[in-house]
């Protein structure tokens, strides 16, 4: 990550302070031209996300009461064989897949997932505000009063997962290339798509939910670097930050319940893909013409 980063500044760094071509030998720096135009692109990779404090509010038949400053972390899978590479487990860790298309050699559009997980910190001290009145333990009004998260009184989790549905539109760079064959790019963009948790719940002691649902949307910014090999494959890396919004997170089994949050998130991605050309590249003709006397 730390290696990232500095990779990333000093990219940047040079992209500032460099307004002419420069070549040397095989290699080419900067403003030389990379031939993007009418290629789609794909690519599979893998997640790291922190998250912002939230506070959650829960509104439903015997209670309305908001816990404040919650916080949550990601959940990815340790790595390994079977968890990584074996088809039917392919959707367990957390992943990033996106189909791309470049507009023009600079502007690419794309759609996909971020699959995330969040996950509550279990055990944390609460700050409640508000009324519960479900024939419970919990029953009570609240006005700032602290308790435990305990399971009893709640377990909250989207985390199969956070789905991040978007689409991007990016701004593409050209930073390195040797003959043309190995090139990295720069990429900067901006998306914006829903939200379609698998919300993992338990709420005072209410039966437990877990289902899919579109909860909200979500915004985000982002920069990268993209390393091509001979025109066709690709590794990237991309540090992304968001913003989410779910209004409509259904908490239990009756759908009259609901719940709410916002919060902000920052994303760390490896990616793996490849391009292909739909247009083909129009050849240049030479045309003599032979004076006859």
């Amino acid at each position: 990550m730390r290696n990232l980063i500095l990779l990333l500044i000093l990219s940047l760094s040079l992209s500032v302070f460099s307004n002419n071509d420069t070549t040397s030998g095989d290699w080419s720096l900067f403003n030389f031209k990379v031939k993007n135009k009418g290629k789609l692109y794909f690519y599979w990779g893998y997640n790291r996300d922190a998250y912002t404090k939230s506070d959650i509010s829960f509104k439903g038949e015997g209670f309305d009461f908001t816990i404040n400053d919650v916080k949550a972390y990601d959940r990815q899978t340790p790595f390994g064989w079977a968890a990584y590479f074996l088809p039917e487990n392919l959707t367990i860790p957390q992943t990033n897949t996106k189909f791309g298309y470049f507009i023009n050699d600079h502007i690419s559009i794309n759609f996909g997932v971020d699959h995330m997980k969040y996950v509550t910190k279990q055990f944390q001290d609460l700050s409640v505000t508000g009324k519960i009145n479900t024939g419970g333990s919990y029953d009570g009004t609240y006005n700032n009063d602290e308790i435990e998260m305990t399971r009893e009184f709640l377990k909250f989790e989207h985390s199969d997962g956070l789905n991040y549905i978007n689409s991007e539109i990016n701004y593409w760079h050209s930073l390195v290339s040797w003959k043309d064959k190995i090139i990295l790019q720069g990429l900067g963009g901006a998306g914006a798509g829903f939200i379609l948790p698998k919300t993992n719940s338990t709420l005072l002691g209410l039966d437990r939910y877990d289902d899919f649902q579109i909860a909200g949307y979500g915004l985000d910014i982002k920069y990268g670097l993209n390393l091509r090999f001979w025109d066709y494959f690709f590794v990237q890396s991309e540090v992304k930050g968001g913003f989410i919004h779910m209004p409509n997170i259904q908490p239990t089994m009756r759908k009259s319940d609901k719940a709410s949050q916002h919060f902000f998130f920052g994303e760390y991605t490896l990616l793996f893909g490849f391009n292909v050309p739909l247009l083909k590249e129009k050849k240049k003709f030479r045309t003599t013409i032979t004076p006859s006397f």
